[in-house]
């Protein structure tokens, strides 16, 4: 028996959106453990009307995040980051593994955890 991660509760749903508000031309960077949530970074490559990589994740909105009474309607989000055209993150490219070079990924991986990890 393999131990697979759960799948993206709303994997479906960020994926239309990301291709419909980012275009088709994207990839995914899988993550293979998670002791919170499962998550995985969509990467758009730099564009005409977007010069800079656009990170989006995927997986933050399978757990609730604890909010103030009323505010029910924002328990759930993603994020996003932006890095520089130049930035070694491709397919082909696996510089981004490199320390200086992943510690933007490895922020935004925590900033995902983050209001799970603190109940916040």
């Amino acid at each position: 028996m393999t131990n697979l991660p759960t799948p993206i509760r709303y994997l479906t749903e960020i994926s239309v959106h990301i291709q419909k508000h980012f275009g088709t031309d994207s990839f995914v960077l899988h993550e293979e453990k998670s002791a919170t949530v499962h998550v995985d970074l969509h990467v758009v490559p730099p564009n005409p009307d977007r010069p800079y990589f656009t990170l989006l994740t995927s997986g933050m909105s399978d757990l609730d995040m604890r909010v103030p009474p009323g505010l029910e309607e924002f328990a759930l989000a993603e994020v996003c980051l932006c890095l520089p055209s130049d930035w070694p993150l491709s397919v082909n490219n696996f510089g981004w593994r490199e320390p200086k070079y992943f510690w933007p990924l490895k922020i935004l991986y925590q900033a995902v955890r983050y209001p799970h990890r603190q109940n916040t």
